[in-house]
């Protein structure tokens, strides 16, 4: 049986960005994505818009997902994992 295993959440981050480290989900939100650099949702989609943010976009009807993994990889976190 292949061990679990489990996103490394340091000390130093901060609540937003564990949340989506310690998350499962594929896809995150315009607004997570906001929070976790600290800036309005509107200010991140007029910068998503202009082509300014080096990571892939998905718009779903009116709302904007971002694919989780290369967003982490945009703001630093190495997907560091530990066996539990």
């Amino acid at each position: 049986m292949t061990p679990k295993v489990t996103p490394e959440v340091t000390p130093n981050m901060t609540p937003e960005i564990a949340a989506l480290v310690k998350s499962e989900k594929p896809l995150i939100s315009s607004a997570e994505a906001a929070r976790a650099l600290h800036v309005t949702p509107y200010i991140f989609n007029i910068q998503l818009k202009q082509g300014m943010l080096p990571f892939p976009a998905l718009k779903v009807g009116s709302r904007v997902k971002i694919p989780r993994i290369p967003f982490l990889r945009y703001i630093g976190y190495d997907g560091g994992t530990t066996n539990a």
